[in-house]
């Protein structure tokens, strides 16, 4: 932008404001009449106060001269304060925003060190501890349980056995180092679901919980024979007793939170109406019509993944590495993996040290071509 001269416009108002001052001031006595018409509106005080050009020695007087005063002592040593004030002088915003984001950065990666340890335990007591966080504060500021109907602890006192035993399996998962006794507690906790669900009178939903954590079961373990033994990650005896705590904190809190929901209802339930509506249409198992009838198409799906589960689990089952050291196709005609003698199975992969290059089961390659499923070993 060019710079030049300010034009008399400019400067007029502020000149007029000048002038006016000089003049006003001293007569004083005469504007003095101004305020008073407008302040003779209101009742008047017990010493009313006016404008005057010397109203005498008082505090007012001694801060003005102060004030003089100091302002002539800054404007001799005017040197040493410009010195002063670089020194001790706020840094501008430029500077503030640097420095705030430099620490934001410094504090992220702290938090980024501290949470993010490569270790599946650890993201997920952060995860739970987050959300009993959140949840306590919930049920502490709100207190939604007041009024709410007491819960039942079960219906049937076999209930309570089989709880108690699956949330035993579940707490030891958390104290095992083998990677297999885990797979069999965390398979305890699905077993001992579908024996809830049995004792509730849902046999159909027990047989299908029992078939998926059958295949699941199935699948992990033959993953792990691929996996070393022990967990990898190191943990002290107090950091595997400190999940505990966090662990039946957590379910704690979703179970409140569970009764909590369940007893905000305010609606009937549809349970009736679905028993009658069932029992009009000649039939008596509810969740068979359901799953059968009302929603065919979802069950069919669910059907489709729990086919395809098994197709995967087959596949594992018989898939086999092809290299330049499998048998000869006139060694296996007619063969079967039971009827191999020992001196055809030593020509198969053994012991630990080749077992990356071996496939899921050695009985995979004895199998004869005719005995063979394609559509197992593709998928």
């Amino acid at each position: 932008t060019p710079v030049h001269r300010v034009g008399p416009a400019f400067l007029a108002p502020p000149a007029l404001l000048a002038v006016l001052g000089l003049v006003l001031g001293p007569a004083v006595s005469w504007t003095d009449r101004l305020p008073n018409a407008y302040a003779e509106m209101f009742p008047a005080e017990p010493d009313p106060y006016h404008l005057a050009l010397w109203h005498g020695f008082g505090l007012a007087l001694l801060l003005s001269a102060v004030a003089w005063a100091a302002g002539a002592v800054l404007f001799l040593g005017r040197a040493q304060v410009n010195r002063l004030s670089r020194r001790i002088a706020w840094p501008t915003a430029d500077s503030v925003f640097g420095h705030l984001l430099l620490g934001q950065e410094r504090l992220a990666l702290q938090v980024t060190g501290f949470i993010q340890r490569g270790s599946l335990s650890v993201y997920l007591a952060t995860t739970l501890l987050v959300m009993l966080g959140g949840q306590l504060a919930v049920l502490i500021v709100d207190t939604p349980w007041a009024g709410a109907v007491h819960p039942r602890l079960w219906d049937n006192p076999l209930q309570g056995a089989v709880a108690a035993l699956t949330c035993a399996a579940a707490l030891l998962c958390l104290t095992v180092r083998r990677r297999m006794k885990g797979v069999v507690l965390a398979g305890l906790t699905g077993y001992g679901t579908a024996l809830l669900f049995v004792v509730q009178g849902a046999p159909d939903l027990a047989l299908t919980q029992f078939c998926v954590e059958t295949v699941a079961m199935i699948v992990f373990v033959l993953v792990l024979r691929r996996m070393p033994v022990h967990f990898q990650e190191t943990v002290s005896i107090w950091r595997r007793a400190s999940r505990i705590p966090v662990a039946l904190a957590a379910a704690a809190t979703v179970g409140v939170g569970m009764w909590v929901a369940a007893a905000a209802r305010t609606a009937e339930p549809a349970g009736t109406a679905m028993v009658q509506e069932v029992a009009d249409h000649g039939l008596k198992d509810v969740v068979a019509t359901i799953l059968v009838d009302l929603r065919a198409w979802d069950t069919m799906g669910e059907s489709a993944v729990l086919a395809a589960a098994a197709v995967g689990v087959t596949s594992l089952i018989y898939l086999h590495r092809r290299s330049e050291g499998s048998m000869a196709q006139e060694e296996l005609q007619g063969r079967t993996a039971w009827s191999l003698s020992a001196h055809h199975s030593s020509r198969l992969p053994q012991g630990d040290d080749v077992a990356p290059e071996r496939g899921w089961l050695a009985a995979g390659a004895t199998l004869a071509p005719e005995h063979r499923s394609i559509v197992f070993e593709v998928v």
